[in-house]
């Protein structure tokens, strides 16, 4: 089995992106079996224009996709944790 893995998309000077940032990094502080990858925004425009997501940040756990400030709870039940 995979370890949980979280990408986060995120964009300069974007305010909930710093958040979710320290966020995700304490997570897996918590959990070092969760890897991270961090990208910017024009990375993943492509896919987050046909998703339709308008937010930032943009995270990735599991199968599942967030935007903006979400809380622990949400990432680590996406992650099966």
């Amino acid at each position: 089995m995979q370890n949980p893995h979280v990408t986060i998309i995120t964009v300069p000077l974007c305010p909930k992106c710093v958040i979710m940032k320290k966020r995700i990094h304490k997570i897996a502080e918590d959990h070092p079996e969760i890897t991270i990858e961090e990208t910017g925004l024009q990375a993943y425009i492509g896919e987050a224009m046909k998703r339709r997501i308008m937010d930032a940040p943009i995270i990735l756990a599991g199968d599942m996709v967030f935007s903006g400030v979400v809380d622990d709870s949400a990432i680590l039940s996406a992650l099966g944790i």
